[in-house]
């Protein structure tokens, strides 16, 4: 997304949780700066998994003061609070938006904004959303278009197949589609499917099958595709398997439920578009506990967390077996 003009109002809501756009989107507002003085004009506060009112003194005691105060150097600062959880309480942590100085950019990168509390409406009003929400594996649809539009933004001219072959092979990595449609971009063009066969492997399906193995209590099998999948960034794998495992549970607890009763309202509960899916999904999730699809999901997403710490491949491949090991 090109940012070439600054926005009217110095906030910015970054709301979902697609890595890759959101960073790309922060590298964007950062690379507007004057290069001489970036190193003190960019101000990053991580607030990741702190607690309400452990955000709230942050908000409260550093992000103000450093928002509310002009720049060191330069002309304008930027100031981002990344992976933050706002709730109804913060509405008062954050009123000085209302009166902040033009001279600072605010970018709050938020998983969720609900729209009907005061401190979102607070926000929308002075500032910009920008919805960055990850593709689903299963949005087939959806991975097509992503394909296509960064085919299109890369100049990459596809030949019969190809798209259909890209969406299948990359799947819903975002990071990878970027990366492998600019290699394709130094190909003849329209590119060809064989051409496109040889240049991109198909690592989403080996991926989807490592998960599957976790659910089958397979560790044997979940190191063998772990290996396969070498090439692969780990917070991809972790992605799809937390994305599955979501979907297991929810399949898995809307069956227990009395008030779902149809195929079509299970599947909006589930999060996936074609009821038709249900089918496969109650075999999957037939002969695995709901406690042990809770923990695992609650398992990986604190693995996700810990990949962004600096946990290593070593320790998520033995930990994604020992998650397949777990009855």
């Amino acid at each position: 997304m090109p940012l070439t003009e600054r926005l009217p109002m110095p906030l910015t809501l970054l709301v979902g949780d697609d890595d890759h756009q959101i960073q790309t989107h922060l590298d964007q507002l950062k690379a507007e700066l004057d290069p001489a003085w970036r190193s003190f004009s960019v101000h990053t506060f991580e607030a990741a998994h702190l607690k309400a009112d452990d955000l709230s003194q942050l908000l409260r005691t550093q992000v103000y003061p450093t928002a509310c105060s002009p720049p060191m150097a330069s002309d304008r600062k930027l100031v981002i609070v990344k992976e933050g959880r706002l709730s109804a309480q913060h509405f008062e942590d954050l009123a000085w938006v209302d009166g902040m100085i033009s001279t600072t950019h605010l970018v709050l990168c938020l998983d969720t904004l609900d729209k009907r509390t005061k401190v979102a409406k607070l926000l929308t009003k002075h500032g910009t959303v920008y919805p960055y929400t990850a593709l689903s594996p299963w949005d087939e649809a959806g991975i097509k278009a992503a394909v296509n539009a960064q085919a299109q933004a890369s100049g990459v001219q596809m030949g019969r197949g190809v798209l259909s072959y890209l969406a299948t092979a990359i799947g819903h990595d975002r990071q990878r589609m970027e990366s492998e449609l600019s290699k394709l971009t130094l190909c003849p063009q329209p590119v060809t499917l064989s051409l496109a066969q040889a240049l991109v492997p198909n690592q989403t399906q080996t991926a989807l099958q490592l998960v599957d193995a976790m659910r089958q209590g397979q560790p044997a099998q979940v190191a063998t595709l772990f290996k396969a999948l070498e090439t692969v960034h780990p917070g991809v794998i972790i992605h799809t398997a937390l994305s599955q495992f979501r979907t297991w549970f929810k399949v898995k607890a809307a069956l227990k439920s009395k008030s779902l009763t149809t195929d079509a309202d299970i599947a909006q509960f589930a999060g996936f578009g074609n009821p038709k899916r249900l089918y496969y999904l109650r075999q999957e999730v037939a002969q695995v506990s709901m406690r042990r699809l809770s923990e695992t999901v609650i398992r990986l997403q604190a693995l996700s967390t810990e990949l962004k710490t600096g946990l290593s491949r070593r320790a998520i491949g033995i930990e994604l077996m020992n998650l397949a090991h777990r009855t």
